[in-house]
C-alpha cells in the first residue's frame, strides 16, 4: 500500500514555525532588557493623553528596545494579514515579504502625511504626540495578535473564528486610534477642518481602497 501524501499546509509550513522561534527569541530579549517596557506600553496604550515625561523622556522613538518591538508588531500584522487572506481563500495571495514591505511603506507614508499635517496646522506637539501614540497602538496591535497567527498556524478547525477575533482586535485598535486622535487634535487647538481632512485622505480612504483591492470580487447571479 503507497503511502497517502498529507495535504500540504502554507500556514503552517516550516518557516512559519521558525518565524514564531525568532519573535520568541525577541520577546525574550526584550523581557530581559527592559521588562518595564510592556507595562510602559500597556499604560501609555490606554491613556487619551500622553503627558510630557513620555513624550520627552520615556518614549524614545529609537530605543532599540521599542523599536524590535515594533518589528514584532509589523511582522505579526503581516502574518495576520496572509492568513486571514488564505482562510478567506482570496485568490493572488500576495507573499509574507511583500505584506511586510507594503505595511511598512503604509506607516512611513502615514508618518510623512501626519508631519505635513502639523506643519500646516501649526500643531508640531499635537501631531507629535499622535505619531507615538500611533506607534504604541502599533505595538500593542502586534503584540496582541501574536497568540492569534500561533494559533492560526496549528489549530486549523479554529481558523474562521481566530481570523473573525483578529478583525475585531484590528477594528478595535484603529477606532481607539482614531477617537484619541481626535481627542489630541481638538484639545490642542487644530481646526476640525484639518482633522476630517487627514481622516478622510491618510486613514479613511487607504483602508477602504486596500479592503477593496484584497477582497474578491462579487458576480452578480442573472436569473434567466
Amino acid at each position: 500500500m503507497e503511502p497517502v501524501a498529507r495535504a500540504h499546509d502554507p500556514l503552517a509550513a516550516e518557516w512559519v514555525t521558525g518565524l514564531f522561534l525568532l519573535a520568541l527569541i525577541f520577546i525574550a530579549a526584550i523581557n530581559r532588557n527592559a521588562p518595564r517596557k510592556w507595562r510602559f506600553l500597556l499604560r501609555e496604550g490606554l491613556r487619551m493623553r500622553q503627558g510630557p515625561k513620555t513624550l520627552r523622556d520615556e518614549l524614545d522613538l529609537q530605543d532599540r528596545n521599542f523599536l524590535g518591538i515594533v518589528l514584532l508588531a509589523i511582522a505579526s500584522i503581516a502574518l495576520f494579514t496572509w492568513q486571514a487572506l488564505h482562510v478567506e481563500q482570496i485568490e493572488h495571495v500576495p507573499s509574507y515579504l511583500s505584506l511586510i514591505g507594503m505595511l511598512t511603506g503604509v506607516l512611513v507614508t502615514l508618518w510623512l502625511i501626519v508631519r505635513a499635517s502639523g506643519i500646516l496646522a501649526n500643531s508640531d506637539v499635537g501631531t507629535r504626540e499622535h505619531a507615538r501614540s500611533g506607534s504604541i497602538m502599533l505595538a500593542l496591535l502586534g503584540v496582541a495578535l501574536f497568540p492569534v497567527v500561533v494559533l492560526l498556524a496549528y489549530q486549523t478547525e479554529w481558523r474562521e473564528e481566530l481570523v473573525r477575533v483578529g478583525y475585531a482586535l484590528v477594528a478595535t485598535a484603529l477606532l481607539y486610534r482614531w477617537a484619541r486622535s481626535i481627542w489630541v487634535g481638538m484639545a490642542d487647538g487644530v481646526p476640525i477642518r484639518y482633522i476630517i481632512l487627514y481622516f478622510c485622505a491618510a486613514e479613511a480612504m487607504p483602508l477602504l481602497l486596500a479592503i477593496h483591492a484584497l477582497r474578491p470580487p462579487i458576480h452578480p447571479t442573472v436569473n434567466l
